[in-house]
């Protein structure tokens, strides 16, 4: 696989405390593995802090590798609305911190993920 390969991690219905080790391994070995890593959250129902603080230290790791990361997620979607209540994103979804930058969604990461 090329490095420049889009890696996808899904995050899966309910991201949380329960799951939070096993999603920073995967982000892990995404970001090691690949210079691009496209974060799933089509499927997400809840989400807690944890996982919010698991990707946002992915963020910090695979920027300071000079590595991309992003999330697809719907934009009114229980996802979104964790962004917005935690800070990360105002309520247009503009990022307010900076690893809110990488929340936005990315169009052509999505189509190339496929």
């Amino acid at each position: 696989m090329s490095k420049s390969t889009w890696l996808t991690v899904d995050l899966g219905t309910e991201p949380g405390i329960k799951t939070v080790v096993a999603l920073r391994d995967a982000l892990a070995e995404a970001i090691t593995a690949s210079e691009r890593v496209l974060v799933r959250g089509d499927q997400v129902e809840r989400i807690d802090i944890s996982a919010l603080q698991i990707l946002a230290a992915a963020h910090q790791t695979a920027s300071a590798a000079g590595r991309t990361i992003t999330i697809s997620a719907p934009t009114d979607g229980p996802l979104a609305l964790a962004l917005k209540r935690t800070g990360f994103v105002g309520a247009d979804g503009t990022p307010q911190t900076r690893e809110g930058a990488f929340w936005t969604f990315s169009p052509a990461a999505k189509d190339e993920a496929a």
